[in-house]
This record gives C-alpha cells, structure tokens and sequence, in this order.
C-alpha cells in the first residue's frame, strides 16, 4: 500500500514540548547534546510525511478512523494526528509524564 504524502505542521504546544526539551538538555548534559537531539527528533518528526501509518495507534485517543497516532523517540511519545492533507503534531511528552496530558490532545487545535 503506497501512502501519500502529507505535509507536517506542529501544533503550539508541540513547539513548546520541543524548547522545553532543548533547554532541559542544556541544563542537564550540553548544549551540543541538547541540539543533536532535537535534529533528530524532528528528523523522524518529519519523516511522518510518508511514514505516517507506521506507528501504532494512540490507545489514550482511540476512534474508529485510528487517526490518533504515537510514535516513541527514545523516552519521548510524539502524539499526532492524521488529517485529510497533512499530518498534525499535537504534542510531544516524556514516557513519565501523566497519560490524562496525552488526553488532553484530543481537544488541540491547529490553524
């Protein structure tokens, strides 16, 4: 089965999700580490372009279209949705965080 391609787009919080992460890699290994990490992150992120059906569905989000996806990034859950023409990143968490955060996606918007 051959996917289309959809165009990426980053909801507010999931830009906010990204800094947090890149600040919280500063602090705690270097800033070298922190921004290696991020390109890789949003590296795959982008890779959801065409990959978009290779991740499992998000079982905190389920519906019948299964568009509600997760992909896992080391300890982080990247939590997007599948739209009719693009691919919608909701939110970008750590495996620790509270699944009731992962919930709340349902409702996020993006323009």
């Amino acid at each position: 089965m051959e996917e289309k391609t959809r165009v990426v787009v980053y909801s507010q919080e999931a830009t906010k999700d990204l800094n947090n992460i890149f600040v919280y890699g500063t602090d705690a290994f270097s800033p070298f580490s922190a921004e290696t990490f991020i390109l890789e992150l949003v590296t795959k992120i982008d890779e959801l372009a065409t990959k978009y059906l290779y991740h499992t569905e998000c079982r905190f989000l389920p519906t019948k279209s299964r568009k509600y996806r997760m992909m896992r990034f080391f300890s982080y859950q990247v939590v997007y949705r599948i739209a009719k023409n693009r691919i919608e990143v909701l939110i970008i968490i750590h495996s620790s965080q509270s699944k009731n955060t992962i919930r709340k996606a349902r409702s996020i918007k993006i323009q």
